[in-house]
């Protein structure tokens, strides 16, 4: 079922399919992976490193 609306007036409809596998998208598979491994994997925390400086002043401006 579409819309009704021609090339001009409809901008497209986007579709999901359910597929047997996962399949993930090659142009963001590199920024996926760098966002995974920045949070652990049995309690969902950021792992950080709090002795860094550059983390010691973000949580300083941020904490209030």
């Amino acid at each position: 079922m579409t819309c009704a609306g021609n090339l001009a007036d409809c901008p497209g409809h986007f579709a999901h399919l359910e597929l047997a596998r996962p399949v993930f998208h090659i142009g963001f598979l590199t920024k996926t992976l760098k966002v995974l491994r920045c949070v652990c994997f049995y309690c969902s925390k950021l792992l950080l490193d709090k002795d860094n400086q550059r983390v010691k002043d973000i949580l300083r401006k941020t904490q209030g």
